[in-house]
């Protein structure tokens, strides 16, 4: 019969060698591969994917596929249609120029920038202006929130004098979401927004 000390020691060398085997089993998945541990981890680092910004950086343009699905135009005429009805998204921008998947935001502001006058609280041309559309949108959307970690930096942009901008193409961004390059192409200044 063992003493609790002999009792503590094989308990202890057990464990121990547990602990040995589970680290050789580590270090020779790593070494399989050709890596190890510590390689694994900075590659991993390596690998964050950059937070997604601007418009056309989840809404990219002609879609993902024949139909222009996620598009800025594709976006609009579902939830417009949404909207029960028989509604219908405009095709066209005010002088006439057909909108398509292509379309960008600058084609939305054409309609959606904020009214004035008698449109106050609606947007130029439309019922709603673009801020008042897409702010709930996202701030309430699932995969906005929850798969792409969205926020306001998604979308937004502060400029130097402390306005925010609208930034409505694709932001090339480090891991960190700083962007690349600046000023930012396509950012669009409060007066030529809202």
């Amino acid at each position: 019969m063992l003493t609790s000390r002999q009792k503590f020691i094989v308990v202890g060398v057990a464990l121990g060698l547990a602990a040995a085997l589970a680290l050789a089993i580590s270090v020779a998945a790593g070494n399989e591969a050709g890596q190890n541990p510590d390689d694994q981890l900075a590659q991993a680092a390596d690998a964050a994917e950059a937070p997604r910004r601007g418009c056309t950086a989840c809404h990219i343009a002609g879609g993902i596929d024949a139909d222009g699905k996620y598009s800025l135009l594709w976006e609009a005429q579902e939830r417009t249609a949404a909207g029960g009805e028989g509604k219908q998204h405009p095709a066209a921008l005010p002088g006439g120029a057909p909108l398509n998947f292509q379309s960008g935001v600058a084609d939305c502001l054409q309609c959606h920038k904020p009214g004035v006058d008698d449109q106050v609280g609606k947007g130029a041309f439309a019922p709603l202006s673009l801020r008042d559309i897409v702010h709930p949108a996202h701030l309430f959307s699932t995969p906005f929130n929850e798969e792409y970690h969205g926020g306001c930096f998604s979308c937004h942009n502060v400029a130097n004098d402390g306005t925010w901008e609208l930034l409505s193409q694709k932001v090339n961004a480090n891991e960190k979401g700083v962007p690349s390059k600046r000023p930012i192409p396509g950012a669009l200044r409060p007066s030529e927004t809202w």
